[in-house]
């Protein structure tokens, strides 16, 4: 084998491997792009959920308050009522 030929071979194999190192580094790229915008969904998704459970709260709260509220109101009726009665007596 000629030193030139050699040469060439080694050229040929140093070639490819750049083409292969760029394609890797093409793809690796691509992957990291996808997974920065897996984890923006991932934290917007996250901070909705946190939205979310925080009107959970405030309508659960909102909900307690309004059954106190109905049963305060019923004990007045019943009280009013029983009020009424003992006047209708009289």
């Amino acid at each position: 084998m000629s030193p030139i030929f050699q040469a060439k071979a080694a050229e040929n194999l140093y070639i490819g491997e750049l083409r292969r190192r760029e394609e890797i580094e093409d793809e690796l790229a691509k992957a990291r792009e996808e997974l920065e915008a897996a984890k923006s969904q991932r934290d917007m998704a996250l901070e909705e959920l946190r939205v979310v459970l925080d009107q959970k709260l405030l309508l659960e709260k909102r909900v307690q308050k309004s059954d106190a509220m109905e049963n305060d109101l019923e004990d007045k009726i019943i009280s009013a009522l029983d009020l009424l009665r003992n006047y209708k007596k009289q």
